[in-house]
């Protein structure tokens, strides 16, 4: 008869615990380190998609000649020391800085600019609040050279500043040329931190089922050897029961085969699930692609549309005109007079927000065609058109020599003319003890440039307000006459950035007179 080595068993028994057991840590260890780098991967891929897209967007809304302008009429390191002592790279560094609050970044935006001579790229505008103006990037990644025109995405590189995840999109002048590059950075330490912070937590789910499977597992196996204890003895007399025992453990081996073949399914469905996610992934970046594709028609087709409706909505109010014109030889009393002036008022408010609408159109999609232009004829032909009923109130000096002509572009210097004219007579005093006048002079400076200046007597613009006079929809004050749309300045400021000109306000402590000063280049 068999006799059962109890010694042996209790020696086997303690194998199959530690074997178990360590399989178990090492299955746990296994999916803790898979699930740490799919999720590495994953932030990457997402950091880089963000990046991509902030940059592209950012690269739509900033306009490339302008930045090509202040690249190339600034060329010495740090010649711009604050953001605020140049309008354009002002402007340039506030829709940075809003790009980087939307978005939430915790690095600065920047455009950068190749230098063939010294091998390296310059750092032209950053949404940071000091700039550091034309300073070198010499360690840069290969890809900002072999990406230039296109844009891309940069995997984690290290420089001398740490190690990054980076993204660039081309800035295209009107002419289609790559002028400079908009980069969006983001530390790559930031989403490993998460990681991190995520693989502990893992971890420590893990070990607390590790210790419980532990506990389930040794009470299962201490369960089950003293049951073979009790065997043992029963062995000695029943030899039978041997079989018995040898059948139960055929059936838990069978089970655990079993089990394991369910292991596997298990392990194929996450495999499966990680193609589903790759799937998914790519079907995420056509649609950002798709998406970005969309905004860009959607926001030519709103100019397009804006222009349209303000040219349709012109007809309209020339019926109302009409209309107007014939009530007041229809209806010649004192009351209709009154309400036809009214009306007339609103129509007339109405046209002027239209021509406004229309001018921002004309400077933001005109082609600039420079010509010979007689500036006082430009200038005295607007006075007699379109602000001849303004003469009775209205003293208008004109000191613009009469043979005087410039190379300019006509249709853009009208309209800053006429906004200024048209500012300066909306904002004079009603009571009647205010004698109004409005002058316009000219002359040429060293610079090469024709300075124009408009200056009128009226309320005038208090220093506080002066720095937003050029927003959109800013008024001086609240007192003009009501005929004005908040977009004039603003008009003007546009018009005179694409000319690559200049304004400001001159200030007489002697004189309350109001006095813009024009400065256009002369080709």
């Amino acid at each position: 008869m068999y006799k059962f080595d109890i010694y042996s068993f209790r020696n086997t028994g303690s194998k199959i615990i530690f074997a178990v057991t360590g399989t178990v840590f090492v299955l746990t260890l296994y999916f803790v380190v898979e699930i740490y780098l799919t999720h590495i991967r994953k932030a990457k891929e997402q950091t880089l998609d963000k990046l991509e897209a902030i940059a592209r967007t950012t690269s739509l809304v900033i306009d490339a000649d302008q930045h090509e302008w202040l690249s190339n009429s600034l060329k010495n390191k740090d010649d711009i020391m604050s953001s605020g002592e140049n309008e354009l790279y002002e402007e340039i560094h506030n829709t940075l800085k809003s790009v980087q609050t939307f978005n939430h970044l915790n690095t600065p935006i920047y455009t950068l600019v190749y230098d063939s001579i010294d091998n390296d790229f310059k750092f032209i505008v950053t949404s940071a609040e000091k700039p550091y103006f034309r300073h070198s990037y010499k360690e840069y990644p290969p890809d900002l050279i072999e990406k230039y025109n296109e844009g891309a995405k940069i995997g984690i590189y290290k420089t001398e500043n740490g190690t990054w995840l980076t993204a660039f999109a081309p800035l295209k002048n009107s002419s289609g040329k790559t002028v400079a590059l908009i980069n969006v950075d983001e530390e790559s330490g930031l989403f490993i931190r998460n990681a991190r912070k995520e693989l502990v937590l893992n971890l420590g789910i893990s070990i607390l089922l590790f210790g419980v499977v532990m506990a389930l597992l040794y009470i299962f196996l201490n369960s089950m050897l003293k049951k073979e204890e009790i065997i043992r003895e029963l062995l000695i007399e029943q030899n039978d029961e041997i079989i018995k025992q040898n059948r139960k453990i055929e059936i838990r081996t069978y089970l655990i085969r079993k089990n394991n073949e369910k292991l596997k399914d298990a392990k194929q469905v996450i495999e499966d699930q990680n193609e589903k996610l790759k799937d998914a992934n790519v079907a995420l970046d056509k649609k950002v692609k798709l998406r970005t594709s969309e905004l860009e028609l959607a926001s030519k087709e709103l100019n397009q549309f804006l222009y349209q409706s303000s040219h349709d909505i012109l007809g309209p109010i020339a019926t109302l005109k009409g209309l107007c014109y014939l009530a007041r030889i229809e209806f010649a009393n004192d009351q209709a007079s009154a309400f036809i002036d009214k009306f007339q008022e609103t129509v007339d408010k109405l046209t002027n927000i239209i021509n406004s609408i229309n001018s921002v159109y004309l400077i933001k999609t005109k082609r600039l065609d420079f010509k010979s232009v007689n500036l006082h004829q430009l200038v005295q032909s607007m006075i007699d058109v379109q602000f001849s009923k303004f003469k009775q109130e209205v003293n208008f000096k004109l000191k613009i020599p009469k043979s005087y002509e410039a190379k300019l572009e006509a249709e853009l210097t009208d309209i800053i003319l006429r906004e200024l004219i048209k500012n300066a007579i909306n904002f004079r005093y009603l009571d009647g003890e205010h004698p109004h006048f409005v002058r316009i002079e000219s002359y040429e400076n060293n610079a090469n440039q024709l300075v124009l200046l408009i200056c009128d007597n009226g309320q005038g613009i208090s220093k506080e307000m002066e720095q937003h006079i050029y927003e959109l929809f800013s008024r001086a004050t609240d007192t003009s006459k009501g005929s004005g749309s908040g977009l004039g300045l603003y008009i003007v400021k546009h018009a005179l950035l694409r000319l690559k000109g200049e304004i400001s306000i001159i200030r007489n402590p002697s004189h309350n007179d109001t006095v813009f000063e024009i400065r256009l280049p002369l080709l």
